[in-house]
């Protein structure tokens, strides 16, 4: 059979931020507290902050009038994240300009050293040590002048047209069939979380939805169609449960389903989020296998391409 690589067109990741939210609600201090959000949020950030490059916003415990609020206002928030970078970037120039003025001193400790008699070594040795203390603020310095040139770089390369490359959405709550719930007990729906996606800053570009929360199902209240739910292009969307389970979690590790999205993304290079949802399922198996405890993901796509998410200074290369 002919090989077929490089036949299917893949999102382009050459320029644009990579931007995540991910809610997650712990429900602390309630009878239905949920341990393991604060090992959810670690290992999330290791994957998607450390090694893909995502810019991640966590929003803990959140009612649901303010979930919607978050999700009505995706374009304002991710500007106002952007804004916060820019105050970071001046934050460093105020430091760097007080360091100048301490590297002046230093240059003016050089000098009295080079004037001193050579015979008052207590003096001598007392102004070295005072040498080093401002050689290490000018290699402070240094470094903010490094950090600061990684900041512009970053945001140069960011597409102005098109500032967005992907897009993550993660929830960590409780649930029921076709809903989740929010810190208050009320529930957001899947189609409204759809329709808040919907929007000019999100158009074209990838969206991955993460949904860990139970899909119980609620008497009255029907099996809910994934395909009239999420209706909008360019989302993959993967629930740690099918419809009428409940998802499995410990009070150390958190949900089963953020793990083993943790587990199989740290062991590849390059993150194909659709063959690795085949991936993810395999490793709840296992679990089960060992544990005798089953759960199952269910994933459904409306992505029109590949959609590979490579390491930050890889995609960039």
């Amino acid at each position: 059979m002919a090989e077929r690589k490089g036949q299917y067109p893949e999102y382009s990741f050459e320029s644009g931020q990579r931007y995540c939210i991910f809610f997650c609600n712990e429900f602390s201090g309630q009878s239905k507290e949920r341990k393991g959000v604060d090992d959810e949020i670690k290992k999330i950030n290791k994957i998607f902050k450390d090694r893909l490059g995502f810019h991640i916003v966590y929003k803990n415990d959140k009612s649901l009038k303010e979930t919607k609020k978050i999700l009505e206002n995706i374009s304002e928030e991710y500007k106002e994240e952007m804004k916060c970078v820019e105050n970071e970037m001046e934050m460093i120039e105020e430091k760097m300009a007080e360091n100048n003025s301490m590297e002046e001193k230093l240059n003016g400790i050089k000098k009295r050293v080079k004037e001193m008699e050579s015979g008052k070594t207590g003096v001598r040795k007392i102004i070295a040590d005072e040498i080093k203390e401002m050689q290490k603020v000018k290699e402070e310095n240094e470094k903010e002048e490094n950090k600061k040139k990684g900041i512009i770089e970053e945001m140069e390369k960011d597409n102005k047209d098109r500032p967005l490359s992907c897009f993550v959405l993660i929830f960590s709550s409780h649930g029921s069939e076709g809903m989740i719930q929010a810190s208050d007990g009320q529930s957001v729906t899947y189609k409204e979380i759809n329709d808040y996606l919907n929007i000019p800053l999100l158009k074209d570009v990838p969206k991955v939805l993460y949904l860990s929360a139970c899909r119980n199902k609620i008497k009255g209240v029907n099996k809910c169609d994934l395909f009239q739910s999420f209706d909008i292009p360019d989302m993959l969307v993967m629930l740690g449960v099918p419809s009428g389970d409940s998802g499995k979690r410990t009070d150390y590790t958190g949900s089963r389903f953020l793990n083993s999205v943790y587990e199989i993304y740290s062991k590849n290079e390059d993150i194909d989020v659709m063959s690795l949802a085949v991936d993810i399922n395999d490793h709840l198996y296992i679990y089960k296998q060992q544990n005798d405890v089953e759960q199952k993901a269910v994933c459904f796509s409306t992505l029109k391409k590949r959609l590979i998410i490579k390491k930050k200074e890889q995609s960039e290369k």
